[in-house]
């Protein structure tokens, strides 16, 4: 199909603590015949949410983020209209799991040439109704990531970005991934394509659901720390909790829903998995990993095809187990 075509792609498999395999195809700037390569960065979109959670348990850890607490306990001014009687009050818990109720995106602003800073999305969500009660159903949210990175903001006393930097990107080494809006020009920046057409990046407002720019090379060492059961950034048990079923109970819980803290949870050939796939108007990415295989696959390509991501990670996975 000409809409499914990958301008570029790159590609990077995961055997235990080890990048086993890491390479590009294609192009990383279709004009000037640039080659994508295991450093060419990326837009992740959704696959920073992984990070977002990564970063929430960590601040739990150091005793500076309750899960557990009410998100007004750090995000005071936060509220929505009222809709359910006696609901229970959100949490960064529900938040990491989509089982908050709130609605998935504010379309208005989401993409702006300056966008605002995640912290918009406090007043606007006064104004709106939440979809569910906490804890009663899946619903994804865009909102809800940003709504959890303003909680570790104030309780990490940095802006998103830094925080991101500081507590994860460096310690993992990633030393071509940052958090911003957009990708920053630079010899190893990816151009976006839709349809195989160049076509420029929109800046993002929600950083914190979003805003990971990264290389297959990096994304790896992230994977890597996963299948060492959250070393160097995390204790063994609490990286376990992100990857525990969090809603088996929840009233209208549905087979497909099954999540983790920022993990989707499934299965591949009737072994267990944990993931997150992301979409942009111009990127897609996956990220897979076999927790108890310790096997994990990233793909990132510069065009829009979750779906052809999810099955070339599939294919990589098949090799590999």
């Amino acid at each position: 199909k000409k809409n499914a075509q990958l301008v570029g792609l790159s590609v990077a498999l995961v055997d235990g603590g080890n990048t086993v395999w890491v390479q590009g195809f294609g192009y990383a700037d279709k004009k000037h015949k640039i080659p994508v390569t295991p450093d060419t960065v990326f837009r992740a979109a959704s696959v920073s949410k992984l990070f977002t959670a990564t970063m929430a348990m960590q601040l739990a850890e150091q005793g500076k983020l309750n899960i557990d607490k009410p998100l007004k306990t750090y995000i005071p001014e936060f509220s929505m209209n009222p809709r359910f009687a006696d609901a229970a009050p959100v949490t960064p818990r529900n938040l990491m799991s989509h089982y908050a109720g709130l609605p998935t995106d504010k379309i208005g602003g989401s993409y702006a040439a300056n966008p605002e800073s995640i912290a918009a999305v406090v007043p606007y969500l006064k104004t709106q109704y939440p979809v569910s009660p906490p804890d009663t159903r899946f619903q994804y949210s865009n909102l809800g990531f940003s709504l959890l990175g303003v909680a570790e903001e104030r309780a990490g006393g940095k802006p998103f970005a830094a925080l991101a930097d500081e507590m994860l990107l460096k310690p993992l080494g990633m030393r071509h991934s940052y958090v911003a809006a957009a990708l920053k020009n630079g010899t190893n920046t990816s151009k976006g394509y839709v349809e195989g057409k160049e076509t420029p990046d929109k800046p993002l407002r929600d950083i914190a659901a979003g805003g990971l720019n990264t290389t297959a090379a990096d994304l790896a060492r992230f994977v890597q720390m996963a299948l060492s059961d959250g070393h160097p950034v995390l204790r063994p048990a609490t990286f376990a909790e992100m990857l525990r079923h969090q809603n088996a109970d929840a009233p209208l819980a549905t087979e497909g829903d099954s999540r983790g803290l920022g993990w989707r949870l499934g299965t591949f050939r009737n072994l267990a998995t944990a993931e997150h796939g992301g979409t942009l108007d111009t990127f897609s990415s996956q990220l897979t990993i076999l927790p108890q295989q310790k096997i994990g696959v990233v793909v990132l390509t510069n065009s829009s095809n979750n779906e052809a991501l999810e099955r070339i990670a599939e294919k990589v996975l098949e090799q590999a187990v």
